[in-house]
Formats: structure tokens, C-alpha cells, sequence
């Protein structure tokens, strides 16, 4: 393993790539995490919330628990792609460590650890998935939004096996007309 286990302990985690920062979150008082990044999502809740003992925040601190070395090199050399960092408590002491990505080969993703900077790691090509500018919002709490329903005229579900529903109305008077969501055919209204 890359880093101890810290879905428990984890107190902060940001992702960078190239230079933008994709996610930071941090915990507050209580155990309420809230976005420091992306700017758009600044002061809003990240989605803690459990459903059959998993949670969006814990699914996301378990895919960096089960990063994985799966060779050792000597440490990288050129421009750090991207960087995970992860704040957590250790024996009552608050640490951070840093994963560093460099860009990826026919082998894997070279990396280096803060925990082992004397040596280079190479990575599967599932520690990518962590760098996708929508980890932000699927992070983002899903609590009701308050929305002026009257400037809604299209509304698109995407599931996570790709599949689509689509709901679109015209004008603000319009009916609602969509694929088979909440009990509604195709083209029925």
C-alpha cells in the first residue's frame, strides 16, 4: 500500500493535476466535511452521507486506501503530473502525505511517496480515475436545491452504467415530457 489506512483518520484530501487543484476537502468541527476547491463549491458540504454502510466520501477515501504499488523503480525524473495529498491523525498527531504522479508509461504510472521518497513506485492506471474534474461533484451533497422550477425547460440523469433520462418541458408553462423516469413512457407525458 501506498499510505497507511486513512479512511477513518482522514482529516483533509486534495487532488492536483497540472497545476489546478480538481478537489480539497476538509473536515470540520463534528465530522462535517465541506469543499475548499474547486471554487464553484467553496463553503458547500461534501455528500457524508451513509447508505448501506457506504458513503460518496467514504467510496472515494477507500479508492486511495487501495492504491497499490505494483513494482518499484528508482524515483521518477521529469515534471510531477499530478499530486494527492491526504491529512490524517497518526497516534494523536496530525501528518500529511503526498503521492506524486508522473506521467504515464507502457507499464504503469510512476510515482513517489512521501512515506518512501527514496524510491520510485509505478502505479496501475486505476489511480488516473482519481484525477477526473467530476470527482468534485460526485462529492457534491445531494440535498434538495432550491430552483426556479419556471427556468428549468431540460433535465438529464446520467447513472453511473451510462445509462440516460432525459425530461424536457418547452417553455416554462410547458409539460413535462420525458424517457421512462418515475413511471413515465418514452414520449408520454
Amino acid at each position: 500500500r501506498l499510505l497507511p489506512p486513512v479512511r477513518e483518520r482522514a482529516h483533509s484530501l486534495r487532488i492536483e493535476s497540472e497545476g489546478l487543484v480538481l478537489l480539497d476537502i476538509r473536515e470540520q468541527e463534528a465530522g462535517r466535511w465541506t469543499f475548499a476547491q474547486p471554487e464553484s463549491l467553496v463553503g458547500e458540504d461534501v455528500d457524508t452521507t451513509r447508505f448501506l454502510g457506504r458513503s460518496p466520501l467514504g467510496d472515494l477515501l477507500d479508492r486511495v486506501d487501495s492504491l497499490e504499488a505494483i513494482g518499484f523503480d528508482a524515483p521518477p525524473a521529469g515534471e510531477v503530473r499530478a499530486v494527492i495529498s491526504v491529512g490524517w491523525t497518526l497516534g494523536g498527531q496530525r501528518r500529511t502525505d503526498r503521492i506524486q504522479l508522473f506521467e504515464p508509461g507502457a507499464q504503469g504510472v510512476p510515482a513517489l511517496s512521501s512515506d518512501r521518497p527514496g524510491e520510485g513506485l509505478l502505479l496501475g492506471p486505476e489511480v488516473l480515475a482519481l484525477l477526473d474534474p467530476l470527482q468534485a461533484d460526485c462529492l457534491r451533497s445531494t440535498a434538495p436545491l432550491e430552483v426556479d422550477e419556471a427556468l428549468w425547460a431540460r433535465l438529464e440523469i446520467r447513472a453511473s452504467d451510462d445509462s440516460v433520462w432525459l425530461l424536457e418541458r418547452e417553455g416554462a408553462a410547458g409539460e413535462w415530457r420525458g424517457d421512462s423516469l418515475a413511471g413515465y413512457e418514452p414520449g408520454e407525458r
